[in-house]
């Protein structure tokens, strides 16, 4: 669970700036390989949530009794972001739904008042 914590911070100072050789002592294999993933990967705001949610996890592991629960509890707040009440949370659910909404309507949302006041449904076709 630690390394993991480590790779999403790497990756996310990774996603920050160019310039990382610096800061991130490590393989330079190592560095284009994350530098691949960032590109390709999350967004910046999701890869911040699994970290927070991780580095939470792994505080809350080391004095409990109950470890399979919380990890349980963890990997569901991955897996359902909604439950999460933070600002990164919220910021990346408006991003999916702004994706899902371009992906279905890639002409844009019209902004015509005259045809929202009246109701027509633009998909409707004239006689």
């Amino acid at each position: 669970m630690t390394d993991f914590t480590w790779y999403l911070r790497n990756l996310l100072l990774v996603q920050s700036s160019d310039d990382m050789e610096e800061v991130l002592d490590m393989l330079r294999k190592i560095l284009l390989f994350l530098k691949r993933r960032s590109k390709n990967g999350r967004s910046r705001d999701t890869v911040s949530l699994y970290s927070y949610i991780f580095s939470e996890l792994s505080n809350q592991v080391k004095y409990s009794s109950q470890k399979r629960i919380l990890i349980e509890i963890a990997l569901i707040k991955l897996c359902r972001p909604q439950m999460e009440r933070d600002e990164a949370s919220v910021l990346e659910r408006i991003s999916r739904i702004e994706k899902d909404v371009r992906r279905r309507n890639p002409g844009g949302i019209s902004t015509d008042t005259k045809q929202q006041c009246s109701g027509e449904d633009s998909r409707k076709q004239s006689p």
